[in-house]
């Protein structure tokens, strides 16, 4: 089975969704639902735009499901509808429309912009939008015209691939059909009914000049009313001109709003109904006229001409004298409009929905079991995955940054990647390209078989959470809440709105700003948007994994987080790691206790310090080393409380000096890794630790979140530095710290490691 994909923009925008384009859409859609033999073979999936409001429910109930984003797995076979090709931006659904492995239709309506530019082209950003749109039509493998003249114009102007054109006409609303047809009677011309709109095509001039200039129209005091026109300007406009022409504004009457009942009762009450447009894709109003038995008089534009085949029945839309003679004829001689009606009664039944879905899904059906290939290019081809990868890269004073550079070590054998990076001169690894900045190219390109956005809780990520949100990809998730990325690169007021999303009721601005403080009570993770736009996600935890289930009911796909910084065993001997210490000015006995990575009040430096007061108290030449980057008032919190305790705490903040980094990950003695949250949030500091072996101190849900092995003991979340204090003594007294326990660190690495990451992350991606 496969996913119809609709493009759903059409049924959101107020300025389609309940007008024509929206109409044929819905109703089309509804007749495909209705058909067994298309439902055996699709899910209807509404694709939908955040940016635009959300679906109506009696939309919504046509579809079996909603995506945000037009990425698509390797491993999904689909299938695309695009009901509105030139209203929306065409790059929404570019790399659906591109897939040569995605079958993909398109219903057209007309080319009315392209014929009058100077009315509808006006400025450069319509122009660029229409003539893109225009464009796309090119890569359709079907196209569905609504009348024959917009197909004749789609031969002259598009040169289209499409294997399959089909024309199917547009359908009346059920609203609008007849409920009896009684035989045409003659009568007297009184009324005569002018559909028309506020658009300067619709062309309501030339009827008012027409029955002004027509004396006996003005003798017998025929009105001449209009629907569609309900500002109170364009009816002022029209009386006056009428006026200048010599006719009687009073005659002129506006029905501005009316209901499908009254506009088919006002359709029978007038004796004739003149449509006047200029230029049409389909004429609704001339078949809603004849679905009611009135007498049709039409412009001579092509669309008109398809269903009022008799010249008799089109007039010359710039001639207003023209017109004037044949209403004065009908005036004269009111049998003429029976023959009218009897000319038109064998036209609009051809126009049901009924009629119009069976054209439209009789040709969708012959695409839909396409022998398109269901695998994608690199597949197909026999040949390597061609992956865009988007991530910061080293020299960014990322962790992610640094992560992704180990990743594309051990992912470049396995795929050709191009990285798209913001990073100045990125340091990228051996097999692997710089293909640019972050933009629109590579998660629409069919260049690329899959699309990588990596994603953490900094501003380093902006780019890649824009382009994941507009268009989507595969992203890896760095970090199990967003809460900061929220509040420092998108705003309070963006945070405040997500998480009220999130969470289900207004969350205030001071709940957040409370979040940033005690991240431990967020009930939301700020993933949500993330989530629904990732295909598939990829976390680190499956803790993480099971809450995005929770609270978001998207499936995660759990990855094992390895160590990224490699060390051999002869690094780690008791031998070398002396000779580490002296470099460090170390001495032999003192018993250093290290904290790596960011230094912030969630990593629980407090409880660090008096516990490394109670280790001295009991005697253990204990020293706090933390190695990572503290902002100030961090920085002055803890020489502060070190002093009040009496303690010496070292701070190493040189970040970019990998070479020392790797120095004291060899040269301590025990390592504590703590977080005052959980959310199966990880640490890269506690898993560098763990590939080096060292003996380490994490609360229970960060250990749990990374699967730590053995020789990472855990202690409560409720943080106490007593339990901390007694954890690190007990690996003392029981000489786990020297020598390290190398045998452990060995049988972790055979479970953790970046062949067995990279290896999942491709089968993942759909490439086993």
């Amino acid at each position: 089975m496969r996913d119809l994909i609709i493009d759903a923009r059409c049924l959101q925008d107020p300025a389609f969704a309940r007008r024509g384009i929206g109409s044929h859409a819905a109703g089309l859609i509804a007749g495909g639902r209705a058909r067994a033999d298309i439902r055996a073979r699709c899910r209807f999936v509404a694709l939908t735009d955040p940016a635009l409001p959300a679906l109506a429910e009696d939309f919504h109930t046509l579809f079996d499901d909603t995506r945000i984003v037009a990425y698509q797995q390797v491993t999904e076979h689909c299938m695309l509808l695009q009901p509105s090709p030139m209203t929306h931006d065409p790059l929404w659904v570019a790399r659906l429309l591109a897939d040569p492995s995605v079958p993909s239709i398109a219903l057209v309506y007309d080319f009315i912009p392209h014929d009058f530019p100077h009315h509808y082209l006006t400025n450069a950003a319509t122009r660029v939008l229409y003539y893109a749109s225009l464009a796309s039509l090119r890569l359709y493998d079907g196209l569905l015209a609504i009348s024959e003249a917009t197909r004749l114009q789609l031969e002259s102007w598009v040169a289209h691939r499409a294997s399959l054109v089909a024309v199917t006409g547009v359908a009346l609303r059920r609203s609008m059909l007849p409920q009896h047809n009684p035989p045409p009677t003659p009568r007297a011309v009184r009324r005569i009914l002018v559909p028309s709109g506020e658009d300067w095509r619709k062309n309501p001039e030339i009827v008012v000049r027409a029955h002004a200039m027509a004396t006996a129209l003005q003798n017998q005091a025929v009105t001449l009313e209009f629907i569609g026109l309900p500002t109170d300007a364009t009816q002022s406009r029209l009386r006056t001109l009428a006026r200048h022409e010599g006719g009687n504004p009073d005659l002129l009457v506006f029905h501005p709003f009316l209901d499908d009942p009254n506009l088919a009762a006002l359709y029978r009450a007038c004796d004739v109904v003149v449509v006047p447009s200029r230029s049409e894709g389909f004429s609704i109003p001339v078949i809603e006229a004849m679905a009611q038995s009135a007498p049709v008089l039409a412009s001579n534009c092509p669309a008109h001409a398809e269903l009022l085949a008799s010249a008799q029945d089109r007039f010359d839309a710039d001639d207003p004298a023209d017109l004037s003679r044949r209403l004065n004829d009908l005036a004269a001689d009111p049998s003429q409009l029976i023959a009218m009606t009897a000319r038109s009664a064998a036209i609009w039944p051809r126009f049901t929905q009924e009629q119009v879905n069976a054209r439209a899904w009789d040709a969708i059906a012959t695409l839909i079991d396409s022998p398109k290939s269901l695998s994608k290019p690199a597949i197909a081809r026999h040949h390597r995955p061609r992956i865009a990868f988007v991530s910061p890269m080293p020299p960014t004073a990322s962790g992610c940054a640094d992560f992704s550079e180990r990743t594309l070590q051990s992912l470049a054998p396995r795929a050709d990647i191009s990285v798209f990076t913001n990073t100045p001169n990125p340091e990228l690894p051996p097999q692997t390209r710089f293909a640019g900045t972050p933009g629109r190219y590579a998660h629409v390109s069919s260049q690329f078989d899959a699309v990588i956005d990596v994603l953490g809780n900094s501003h380093f990520h902006q780019a890649e959470f824009d382009l994941l949100r507009s268009f989507g990809a595969a992203c890896i998730a760095h970090d199990a809440r967003m809460l900061d990325f929220y509040v420092h690169r998108l705003g309070l007021a963006r945070a405040c709105a997500q998480a009220s999303a999130e969470a289900g009721r207004v969350i205030s601005p001071e709940e957040v700003e409370h979040w940033l403080l005690h991240p431990g009570e967020l009930p939301v993770l700020f993933l949500g948007e993330i989530a629904a736009a990732s295909r598939p996600l990829f976390v680190h935890s499956a803790i993480t994994a099971r809450l995005i289930t929770q609270l978001y009911q998207r499936t995660a796909i759990v990855l094992p987080f390895p160590p990224y910084r490699d060390f051999t065993d002869a690094e780690l001997s008791e031998a070398a790691r002396a000779r580490v210490r002296s470099q460090l000015r170390l001495a032999p006995d003192e018993l250093i206790i290290a904290s790596f990575g960011t230094i912030s009040r969630d990593r629980a430096p407090g409880e660090l310090i008096w516990a490394l007061d109670m280790l001295r108290s009991w005697g253990l030449p204990a020293r706090l080393v933390l190695i990572g980057q503290a902002s100030p008032d961090i920085a002055a919190m803890i020489d502060h409380l070190a002093a009040e305790v009496g303690v010496n705490v070292t701070i190493i903040a040189d970040r970019d000096n990998q070479s020392l980094y790797r120095d004291w990950l060899v040269a301590c003695d025990v390592a504590v890794q703590l977080r005052t949250y959980g959310f199966g949030g990880l640490s890269g500091a506690l898993i560098d630790c763990i590939g080096a072996g060292v003996p380490s101190v994490a609360n229970a849900s960060l250990a749990d979140a990374i699967e730590a092995p053995p020789y990472v003991v855990t202690i409560p979340d409720a943080l106490s530095a007593p339990l901390l204090a007694e954890a690190i003594a007990d690996i003392v007294e029981s000489s786990r710290h020297r020598p390290r326990p190398l045998a452990g660190r060995r049988a972790d690495l055979a479970t953790r490691n970046f062949d067995i990451y990279c290896a999942k992350l491709m089968n993942g991606l759909g490439f086993s």
